[in-house]
């Protein structure tokens, strides 16, 4: 059943719906938490450095030798080291990762029918997913701004007119 769902989602990612695609696979992992295409799929279903590096990195732990999760997640931004005043900081000289990429000189020729084992990525992490209630909060949110801005500017006016008139003295 889980590879069927996989390639469900697999198909959905292809399709560009890397939303849907994106919730199959998480309810893929919270089932199958070992599953290494699901994490790799997932991790290309994010748009977020941070999940996609999770989601890598998981995969990684179930299988170390991924060299398609390695390359990939050399290509995410590296995380900005955390520096506190307690803790001094001190020169680190880490070894960069080197990923070469071969120029492309002509696209290949994509064939009619490939398996999913010839084309294996690995699936993205697991994604927030932007809700319609948030989304809605949102409009929400610019629908309140634009209250208080009309109210002030109203309330700006009255007292404009009530100085004009003389009913109220400036001092």
């Amino acid at each position: 059943m889980s590879e069927q769902e996989l390639n469900q989602a697999i198909g959905l990612f292809k399709q560009g719906n890397k939303e849907e695609a994106g919730k199959a696979l998480t309810d893929l992992l919270q089932r199958e938490p070992e599953n290494e295409s699901a994490w790799l799929w997932l991790a290309a279903c994010s748009t977020i450095p941070e999940d996609r590096r999770f989601c890598l990195e998981k995969s990684l732990e179930i299988n170390p030798g991924n060299e398609k999760a390695r390359i990939a997640l050399a290509k995410i931004a590296p995380i900005a080291p955390v520096v506190t005043a307690d803790v001094p900081v001190t020169a680190v000289d880490p070894t960069p990762i080197i990923v070469e990429e071969k120029p492309r000189s002509k696209p290949k020729p994509k064939p009619a029918v490939v398996p999913v084992e010839a084309v294996y990525q690995e699936p993205p992490a697991v994604l927030p997913v932007r809700s319609k209630a948030a989304k809605k909060l949102s409009a929400t949110r610019k629908f309140m701004i634009a209250m208080l801005g009309l109210l002030l500017i109203v309330i700006t006016g009255i007292i404009l007119l009530l100085i004009i008139s003389g009913a109220l003295q400036t001092f």
